[in-house]
């Protein structure tokens, strides 16, 4: 049998201690490797896929070794910049991820063609199809198999769109071969504190590699043998020799031709591209497997993980939002001045330096996520002052006359109907809007001096600038055709009523009620899971004051409560949670939309929007990155013979739909990703916050060991004031025959509206007339050359584009490109062009 050794090291940038802790720490890494590396014996070491570890040796280092090491193959580096969250960071920012990290490998000369991602918490259904749209057919895991880990531990893995690449899979962890023959454990610490100032660990093995006793790294390596060996019938295994935050084993050739004296098996120490290699030639016969990876019955793959530190994953969601609108608009500058915005580089690395999976993840020290915080704030700033930059150049490149105007962008390329919200100088209470031939009274929403905050409801052109006009004149109300009562709110679609503690949603269409309350549970957990012991709160037990409101454009129901939560080991102490639920209806949207305000004060414990349905889900559907996938429940399972029960709650991105036999309920979220299907059938949750105190427990009674250091926090039990933004909408048939992932768009992207002494030239750039198509991105491309439209069909079928361009793209020739943004073969008529099922499609517009 042919045992591959590959020797690497994985490099949690921040986790238990912090990013500049763990850089230090890096650097004398790269000491003992440089010197490790000297030795012609040494095949070669593994960076870790990520190529920001580069960035942070060069910011204090030279690179003269690193350079030679890379182009000699002795140091594999790349495909990725950070080891990401495929879910949270969204399919742009995997695609970004890959492309920053593949251009900073080639910096230094090459980079493994390996989707490596042997940390991540489970995997996408259309990772395959975003590997090999950058030329990489092989992907090597230790989390997400469940029973069919049994079969064999290398298969090909096709996503929705027939994409395949080859997979190895690591039933016993990237760790299964590492500190051979070591006499003591490398994790071996020492606790350095100065006074009270700042405390931490250091790990004795950056400071002496440990004694190694041969047979004993002899027997290790034999178990390990043994073990897999069940999980194959191939003649070859592969040994993974490292682990979090090791230096290199120095003296691993010497070791290897001890165990090849031994005469059992052939050890080869190797490079992880040419394990593939091998591995690829004896493919022939191996197993397929499609959809999602979410098994945890080797390694667990920590679901609570979504729902956790939830205030990060709203400023990620921000961001996503953010950085989409601003490509959008370089773009479109770009048609005027062909100029590349540098700043956007600079806040995508930011940005994926917190899709770094323990970061995005929520599961680190509070002193970690306070600076993933101030990362996600510096993007949020930065790309809000770009956005104005942009908007306001783009203006100068189409004004007209000198006339007191509101510019209104629409970044999606639909004609969409919305809610503007904008801040103007000097407004008069006489003024009134006037836009596409009709007069609009505006609310006035806020004032600070004299600025004036506001609103109006209106319709825009698809992916477009338009001009709406603030003139005086005589004022006449338009009637509003909401109807509202003490207790209730009414428009065509709904009616939204309180009654015995309950807020009741009726769809008037088609006769359905569906039931509102917010469920608080104790929760014991830790930052990795949830370990529920018992209800601490329902609010349909508990009254509630209610009011509405209504103007002009939409009416509110507001719902006061006050959550009284169990303090743990207080006994009957309770303390006071204030929340206000706003329910809005505008007269001719169907869709509720709903924000939540919660002031949280207790700790240990789990929150979540409850939705009783009218019907019994037969099907639910979760969007993905690039993907809306139809999931099974494994509703209440418990697994002895896995390492975690399956999970019970499930990850979304934005959207997710429950299907009963012809009636749906669409629910869309803001940067809330963690869902429920109770155990009848008949409700679902949203999970609004989980507020823990452990980093890691040591095990729970679903999960059978610890995922991380046991580490007591403060920051994670979430005292702060939250805001949660969800809408809902009651549908019947399926959720893409109703278009209803547009309308998800349209919730989630603003209309922006900008202040202008310039009236302008109203311009639509891009029009996508098949419903089934969206737009995925709009950016400049990496090299300047041109602008990139990339496209999602999530229809199982073959779709035409449709895609009407403004005249400003006819002086540029369209090419067809891979996600690499390498270009396939020019284009010549864009009626033809077609999206093949659950595909993307990347134009190249030079």
């Amino acid at each position: 049998m042919k045992i591959f050794i590959v020797s690497h090291t994985h490099w949690d940038i921040e986790w238990y201690l912090t990013f500049e802790e763990y850089r230090h720490k890096l650097l004398t890494m790269f000491e003992k490797l440089f010197e490790t590396l000297k030795n012609e014996k040494y095949k070669a070491f593994h960076l870790d896929a990520q190529t920001v570890l580069l960035e942070s040796f060069l910011e204090f280092k030279d690179d003269k070794n690193l350079k030679a090491l890379i182009k000699k193959g002795k140091l594999i580096i790349g495909p990725f910049y950070v080891q990401p969250d495929e879910l949270l960071a969204s399919g742009e920012g995997l695609i970004r991820n890959l492309l920053i990290g593949i251009e900073e490998s080639k910096k230094f000369g090459k980079y493994m063609k390996v989707g490596y991602l042997v940390d991540t918490f489970g995997h996408i259904p259309m990772l395959p199809r975003i590997l090999r749209g950058f030329g990489i057919k092989y992907f090597i895991f230790s989390r997400g198999l469940g029973d069919e880990a049994d079969s064999s531990l290398e298969f090909i893995w096709e996503s929705p769109d027939s994409s395949k690449v080859i997979c190895y899979y690591l039933p016993l962890g990237y760790c299964n071969a590492h500190s051979l023959g070591y006499e003591e454990s490398p994790y071996e610490y020492h606790i350095f504190e100065i006074s009270d100032i700042w405390k931490t660990r250091i790990m004795k093995i950056y400071y002496e590699e440990p004694k190694i006793n041969f047979e004993k790294a002899y027997e290790k390596v034999k178990k390990v043998i043994e073990r897999l060996s069940k999980f194959t019938n191939n003649d070859f295994l592969l040994l993974m020799n490292g682990c979090d935050h090791l230096i290199p084993q120095s003296n691993l050739p010497e070791i290897i031709d001890y165990f090849n004296k031994k005469g059992e098996f052939e050890f080869i120490h190797c490079k992880l591209e040419d394990f593939f290699k091998y591995l690829e030639r004896n493919s022939k016969h191996f197993s397929k497997l499609k959809g999602e990876l979410r098994g945890s019955k080797y390694m667990p793959i920590l679901s609570g993980v979504y729902s956790n530190r939830v205030y990060l994953k709203q400023l990620n969601f921000k961001a996503l939002i953010l950085m989409n609108i601003l490509e959008i608009l370089s773009s479109i500058y770009y048609l005027f001045k062909k100029e590349k915005i540098k700043e956007i580089k600079y806040l995508w690395k930011l940005l994926l330096l917190n899709h770094f999976h323990d970061s995005i993840y929520g599961t680190g020290i509070d002193a970690v996520h306070k600076e993933n915080e101030v990362r996600f704030l510096k993007v949020i700033e930065l790309a809000t002052s770009l956005i104005y930059d942009l908007m306001y150049k783009i203006i100068q490149e189409n004004k007209l006359t000198e006339n007191n105007s509101i510019v209104v962008f629409n970044p999606l390329p639909f004609k969409r109907k919305a809610f503007v919200e904008v801040w103007l100088n000097n407004f008069d209470i006489n003024d009134v809007l006037f836009f596409k031939n009709r007069r609009m009274i505006p609310l006035i929403l806020e004032k600070e001096g004299n600025k004036t905050k506001i609103g109006f409801l209106a319709e825009f052109s698809p992916l477009s600038f338009e001009n709406i006009n603030i003139l005086k004149a005589k004022k006449k109300h338009k009637k509003n055709k909401i109807k509202i009562g003490y207790d209730f709110i009414e428009n065509y679609y709904y009616i939204i009523k309180y009654q015995n503690n309950i807020v009741y949603i009726k769809d008037k269409i088609k006769n359905l009620y569906y039931k509102i309350s917010l469920i608080d549970e104790i929760d014991l957990g830790d930052e990795y899971n949830c370990e529920i012991k018992g209800l601490n709160f329902d609010s349909s037990k508990s009254s509630s004051e209610v009011t509405t409101m209504a103007n002009s454009f939409y009416a509110e129901l507001i719902q006061r409560i006050n959550l009284e939560l169990k303090e743990k080991n207080e006994g009957d102490k309770t303390i006071r949670n204030p929340c206000e639920i706003r329910y809005r209806i505008y007269e001719d949207l169907n869709r509720i939309d709903v924000r939540i305000f919660f002031s949280n004060k207790s700790k240990d414990h789990r929150l979540r929007l409850k939705i009783d349905l009218p019907f019994e889900v037969e099907k639910e559907f979760a969007e993905t990155p690039f993907y809306v996938i139809e999931r099974k429940s494994y509703n209440k399972i418990r697994r002895d013979d896995w390492i975690e029960d399956p999970e019970n709650t499930k990850p979304f991105f934005s959207f997710v739909d429950f299907m009963g036999k012809d009636e749906g309920l669409f629910i869309i979220t803001k940067g809330l990703h963690e869902y429920e299907v109770e155990e009848n059938r008949k409700a679902v949750y949203i999970t609004l916050l989980r507020a823990v105190g452990y980093l890691s427990r040591e095990k729970l009674s679903h999960r059978k060991r610890a995922a991380g250091p046991i580490i007591e926090l403060k920051d994670s039990q979430c005292i702060r004031d939250f805001t949660f933004e969800i809408a809902l909408i009651s549908h019947e048939k399926d959720w893409l025959g109703n278009s209803l992932h547009i309308e998800a768009l349209n919730y989630i992207y603003p209309i922006i509206a900008f202040e202008s002494k310039y009236s302008i030239n109203s311009l639509s750039f891009i029009e996508i007339k098949n419903p089934k198509i969206v737009l995925s991105a709009m950016k400049i491309s990496e090299n300047g050359e041109g602008i990139i439209l990339r496209f999602c069909n999530y229809s199982n079928n073959k779709e035409k584009l449709k895609i009407k361009l403004n005249n400003l793209f006819n002086k540029y020739k369209i090419y067809k490109s891979e996600l690499n943004e390498k270009i396939i073969r020019e284009i010549k008529d864009l009626e033809r062009i077609f999206i093949n099922n659950n595909d993307l499609l990347t134009l190249f517009i030079k």
